[in-house]
């Protein structure tokens, strides 16, 4: 049974979101028609660098099945770099718990699962700290800080700004009459460099000021006040939990998620998470709205999806 206070609450986070999703969405509609921006002096040139790497012209626009091909590509390129990582874990740096690798099924069930933003977690990530005592199998598969990096922490980026560029080649095919959906590696690449990156910075410093850890100096072993060990599980938290609240993803730095007290330590974290949860896909609707040149037509949208939530809720 729902308190009034807690009504209260909830009203409180829901309004904000809607409130901070419509100031976002002008930004996130910038982004995706390239309108001109005081922060293209600054990434510009490292934009313009990545597509000569990448040997793309990003001006050329794309129809539906280049557009989809180049996704699929880009997203399998990337799924085999962490489906390396994970299952070499064991010889490669940051991995001061000595975590061994993943067997090769896991290790590609993760990737396809973080990869498509499913975000089913089949390991426990801090790993088992009392190996005698670990049970089930999987509290004893624990991930290195480089695998928690550079491979979960990178595919939520990814896959994150691969559904959101798909969302908005969409848009762009209801208003536009020829097949140009846009270019998917302007999108990409535009999409992390101007929204997912500085969003997540900002973010995670936010949840290392509400006490979240993040480090890369190994596991502490401290004496509690009754004379034994304890050992103090941290590393990388703050940055993987912004990118996983913000881009909707599942899959959290331990095996308890956001249950863990170090991963949200008090109530001002958990309003914090579920803000971020909910801020992109309610820029979405205005965004929708926006690239239509129609702003009334965010209006059913937010309306009917702010109901279903409340109901279940």
């Amino acid at each position: 049974m729902i308190q009034p206070g807690d009504f209260l609450t909830l009203l409180l986070i829901l309004s904000t979101a809607i409130i901070l999703g419509r100031l976002l969405a002008p930004h996130i509609t910038s982004v995706f028609t390239s309108a001109p921006s005081r922060i293209d002096r600054v990434l510009s040139p490292i934009e313009n660098r990545i597509y000569r790497l990448l040997d793309v012209d990003p001006t050329r626009g794309m129809g539906w099945r280049e557009y989809f091909l180049s996704a699929m590509i880009v997203n399998i390129f990337q799924m085999s770099l962490a489906f390396t990582i994970f299952v070499f874990q064991n010889i490669l740096p940051l991995n001061p718990q000595g975590f061994p690798g993943l067997n090769l099924d896991l290790a590609f069930m993760q990737v396809i699962s973080f990869a498509t933003n499913t975000n089913l977690q089949h390991y426990n990530g801090e790993g088992c700290t009392n190996p005698p005592n670990c049970y089930p199998v999987s509290s004893m598969l624990g991930l290195s800080y480089l695998s928690q990096m550079t491979a979960v922490q990178f595919l939520q980026f990814t896959s994150a700004a691969t559904g959101l560029c798909v969302a908005v080649a969409m848009v762009r095919g209801f208003i536009s009459r020829s097949q140009n959906l846009g270019n998917f590696y302007t999108d990409f690449v535009r999409s992390l460099t101007r929204l997912f990156f500085p969003l997540c910075f900002v973010a995670a410093l936010i949840f290392v000021g509400l006490g979240v850890p993040q480090t890369i100096g190994g596991y502490q072993t401290v004496q509690t006040v009754e004379g034994t060990t304890q050992t103090i599980l941290v590393g990388p938290v703050a940055s993987l939990v912004s990118i996983m609240q913000i881009g909707t993803n599942g899959g959290g730095y331990y095996g308890a998620n956001s249950a863990y007290p170090f991963q949200n330590p008090n109530p001002a974290s958990d309003i914090f998470q579920i803000l971020l949860m909910l801020l992109i896909p309610t820029s979405l609707c205005f965004v929708f709205g926006q690239l239509l040149g129609k702003r009334r037509e965010a209006r059913p949208i937010i309306i009917g999806a702010y109901a279903l939530f409340a109901i279940e809720a």
